[in-house]
């Protein structure tokens, strides 16, 4: 019971939002997210900010569990009430992609780029911004497996 109340105490309220779904609402103890200055880690009653996001993972945490997400910029507010919102341009949960397609749309990136590098600089940044975007993806799913690898498989004692 004490431990539960500590929990909950302990807990904020998070939404991550893109323009296409509500990717995430709900309460967790921790969320690290990707900045223009490094990765941040808030935690309950966390200073308020406003922060731009990069490229990158967005790591989750409540109880002992922990959610993944690859993200492509947006936008990090925190709220004096222990609540963050988070305006995503892109965010999906690592356990909705698979490996093996973000590797294709990887390769599809890397040569995007190396078509567009000596064409136009908008065309060149725009497929970074592509590559970008599937590195975080692939880094995403990477974190999760090696998080299901370390707490091992299920054992029957």
């Amino acid at each position: 019971m004490i431990i539960e109340n500590f929990l909950e105490i302990n807990a904020m309220h998070l939404q991550i939002v893109t323009p296409e779904r509500t990717v995430f609402d709900g309460e967790i103890d921790s969320a690290t997210l990707p900045t223009e200055k490094g990765e941040i880690t808030v935690l309950k009653d966390h200073i308020p900010l406003i922060s731009t996001l990069t490229s990158g993972v967005i790591t989750l945490k409540k109880d002992k569990e922990e959610i993944f997400m690859a993200s492509s910029g947006g936008f990090v507010q925190v709220l004096p009430e222990s609540s963050v919102k988070v305006l995503a341009d892109t965010a999906e949960k690592a356990e909705e992609l698979t490996e093996e397609e973000v590797e294709k749309a990887k390769k599809k990136a890397e040569e995007l780029v190396q078509e567009k590098r000596h064409i136009d600089e908008e065309s060149y940044i725009s497929a970074l911004g592509s590559l970008e975007r599937e590195l975080a993806r692939l880094k995403a799913i990477r974190r999760r497996k090696e998080r299901k690898f370390e707490e091992g498989p299920p054992c029957d004692l």
